[in-house]
């Protein structure tokens, strides 16, 4: 579970076009189409919606639920598919132990559930018209509205804009969207996947095997870097720091932080 976004430290200047988008929105019943399973505790859900939906990469929706003891419970979550696709909205769930929303997904929702659904909504965004060269720093869950733009620039044949991804996970068991990445590395050119785990130190599928550092960040730093970071506060935090002592502007460094 993701819990609401707390946005973004820093806003990038919205065009009227991207303001639209957070207009209020109305409720609408999606259909579960697809869940797949992505790690031990995380599954992804296409829910196909009745009503199309406009949106750009980094935003999120609501989804709803009424419960007998709780009333009704709403989270936020990253949509994690492209923006060129509008019937259907992918939401990677990781789930938590007290999470009301996260442990009725991953554990009582199937194909063919009906979840209320609302959005687009968030400002932690990026368009081709923001340019790169694109840094993107994720943790955990924290890979899903990175993943949104990846998937976008290779459905939309973007390849002039350089695209390198620092991503941490646990152990390589439960790297979210492990094989995508790879099949994404191999057919773009301007992408890079770098992978970290922290709790995997014999693994040697991987070149780095702790957390997120500025030594790690420098060895695959561009010049003049647009960055969005996503995951834990403290991730977020501590890769801003580093980013800024390596030299950033900090009006390159856009935040979205999962509680």
């Amino acid at each position: 579970m993701y819990g609401p976004p707390n946005g973004p430290e820093r806003i990038p200047q919205l065009t009227t076009q991207e303001t639209n988008y957070m207009a209020p929105k109305p409720w609408q019943d999606a259909t579960v189409e697809r869940i797949t399973v992505e790690t031990p505790e995380t599954k992804t859900f296409r829910l196909a919606l009745p009503e199309p939906i406009d949106f750009v990469c980094g935003q999120y929706v609501n989804i709803r639920f009424e419960f007998p003891d709780k009333g009704r419970v709403q989270r936020a979550y990253s949509i994690d598919s492209s923006p060129t696709d509008r019937e259907f909205v992918d939401l990677t769930i990781r789930r938590i132990e007290d999470g009301t929303i996260s442990r009725h997904m991953c554990d009582e929702i199937e194909v063919g559930a009906t979840v209320e659904t609302r959005g687009p909504f968030g400002k932690f965004t990026w368009t081709p018209d923001d340019g790169g060269p694109l840094t993107l720093i994720g943790a955990g869950s924290g890979v899903v509205p990175l993943m949104c733009i990846i998937r976008y620039c290779n459905d939309m044949g973007i390849s002039d804009i350089p695209i390198t991804l620092l991503f941490s996970s646990k152990s390589w068991e439960y790297i979210i969207h492990r094989d995508e990445l790879t099949e994404y590395e191999s057919k773009m050119p301007n992408l890079e996947v770098i992978h970290t785990l922290t709790r995997e130190p014999d693994c040697d599928k991987v070149p780095y095997h702790r957390r997120i550092d500025q030594e790690m960040i420098a060895a695959h730093l561009p010049a003049d870097p647009l960055c969005y970071l996503c995951g834990p506060p403290q991730m977020c935090e501590g890769a801003v720091s580093d980013l800024e002592a390596l030299g950033v502007d900090p009006g390159r460094i856009f935040v979205e932080k999962y509680d």
